[in-house]
């Protein structure tokens, strides 16, 4: 009788998964912040599930309602690893040493780079240098493509966003759609987002150069070397099979990243710094 419970008992835990096994302590990720609550869990399962085939690693899933939160916690240990913008890693970078770039999830084009552009609706005929006394749409604080790449454009055209009504809204498709509803003269955006509402009207009318696109940033003091080097590797080595299902921002591959990839940034960055944490009006 025992020996047939032992046999039982062998062969439930040779069906547990490696890391079920072994009870692998589980890592704290943190999805971009831009990303709609409700979708963060069912998107990013997928990811999770890969990584503890693939990796070794078992990982939480944590949504966070903003970057400042994201880095917050980061900083205080709380998340291991999290997705984020270029702007949210170097002000993370800044103040956390700790903080190392892994992959660059690619954009839809290929690129581990992404634009921002200013927008606004095509029947207005508007040009970033006419953006004075206008209403604005930005996303977050921290964000990439918001008050930063707004700000860049409008010192190319002679002006500032100081010189404008700003406001934030928390993500890049209420912009889109708040633009196209009047409440807002125009809007900050990822060019990526913005050629999503082409089709009801809403026109480019500035874009920037290409920025470092999003990056997964792991927490040294928390994720070994080796899960460090494990997960770079199993993201690098995704097949678009597997990655078809995946959270918008990771499907179309990833590139390898470095701290050395933002210093171009850095610089164009340095006068920018400290972004306001809330809209002028």
């Amino acid at each position: 009788m025992f020996r047939g419970a032992f046999a039982s008992l062998f062969l439930i835990f040779a069906a547990l998964p490696a890391a079920a096994q072994t009870q692998v302590p589980s890592l704290v990720l943190a999805p971009l912040s831009i990303e709609k609550p409700e979708l963060v869990t069912r998107l990013w399962r997928p990811i999770s599930e890969y990584l503890e085939k693939t990796a070794g690693v078992v990982l939480r899933i944590e949504y966070s309602p903003g970057f400042d939160k994201v880095l917050e916690d980061f900083r205080a240990g709380r998340i291991d690893l999290a997705v984020l913008g270029s702007m949210p890693y170097l002000a993370l970078r800044d103040s956390y040493p700790k903080a190392a770039p892994l992959v660059f999830f690619r954009e839809p084009d290929g690129q581990a780079a992404m634009r921002c552009t200013f927008v606004a609706p095509a029947e207005a005929k508007l040009t970033v240098k006419q953006i004075m006394n206008k209403k604005v749409a930005l996303s977050q604080p921290l964000c990439t493509c918001s008050y930063f790449a707004g700000e860049v454009l409008l010192r190319a055209a002679g002006g500032t966003l100081e010189q404008n009504r700003y406001h934030y809204l928390g993500n890049h498709n209420e912009i889109g759609l708040a633009v196209m509803r009047g409440d807002f003269d125009a809007g900050v955006m990822r060019t990526d987002a913005a050629r999503g509402f082409a089709s009801i009207g809403l026109a480019v009318i500035a874009e920037t150069a290409p920025f470092p696109g999003f990056v997964l940033v792991a927490n040294t003091a928390t994720v070994t070397p080796q899960q460090q080097a494990r997960i770079r590797q199993a993201l690098l080595d995704a097949a678009p099979e597997t990655r078809k299902d995946w959270s918008a921002y990771a499907r179309h591959g990833t590139a390898p990243a470095a701290d050395a990839d933002f210093d171009a940034l850095r610089k164009v960055s340095s006068g920018i710094r400290g972004m306001p944490a809330k809209g002028n009006y």
